[in-house]
């Protein structure tokens, strides 16, 4: 383990969200131990989590996500083994990545961002990247959407999942032919999918 991941251990009572890496809704656990062998090679943990999240998550691989101090935030993966009544012991735990800057994990994407127009027919935009917080699409003509544009978006992905959210055109950058809406009401479902889809993009199919 080296000196940069010893400092992140998370500590006893650091919240978590942890994610299936193949479906359901993400779920809040809080660190009641985080161990490693006296060679490095090998970290396990134990997550507190709900009931539900004691069900949804048992036998299943994981993201977990752990938030540092009040910007940023670095994602494990494990293999999750339940151990009743509350907790998960988490095994084969890797560091995948850090973010430091932004809210939310953000990654390339594939699929296209299909936008009603009044009276026309709708507008289906290119993605160019995705996260929680919004989408970035390429723009066809500099007059596709408009600043302060209020949108309804279904965003269609590659991997065939779909998103719907209204969104605000928060951004429009005329050199690269690029706008970027900032989603308004995204569900906690649909947002666990787009981190899944953001994950297995930056991670790949096994994190």
């Amino acid at each position: 383990m080296s000196t940069d991941e010893v400092e992140r251990e998370p500590t006893v009572g650091r919240p978590v969200m942890l994610l299936s890496m193949t479906e359901g809704e993400p779920y809040a656990g809080t660190v009641q131990s985080w161990t490693g062998s006296t060679d490095g090679l090998v970290v396990s943990a134990r997550i507190s989590v709900s009931a539900g999240g004691l069900d949804q998550l048992a036998n299943q691989r994981v993201w977990l996500s752990v938030p540092e101090g009040t910007a940023g935030f670095t994602v494990y993966s494990g293999v999750a083994k339940g151990s009743p009544p509350s907790g998960l012991d988490i095994t084969g735990i890797k560091t995948v990545l850090h973010e430091h800057r932004r809210q939310h994990l953000r990654a390339p994407a594939d699929g296209l961002a299909h936008i009603p127009a009044a009276d026309q027919e709708p507008r289906r935009l290119r993605l160019v990247d995705l996260s929680q917080g919004g989408v970035r699409v390429a723009l066809r003509e500099p007059t596709e959407l408009v600043l302060g544009e209020r949108v309804t978006l279904d965003v269609v992905l590659q991997d065939g999942s779909a998103v719907s959210a209204r969104g605000l055109v928060a951004r429009i950058d005329p050199d690269a032919s690029h706008a970027v809406v900032r989603f308004e009401d995204l569900s906690p479902e649909q947002g666990s999918r787009i981190d899944r889809y953001v994950l297995l993009q930056l991670t790949g199919p096994t994190g």
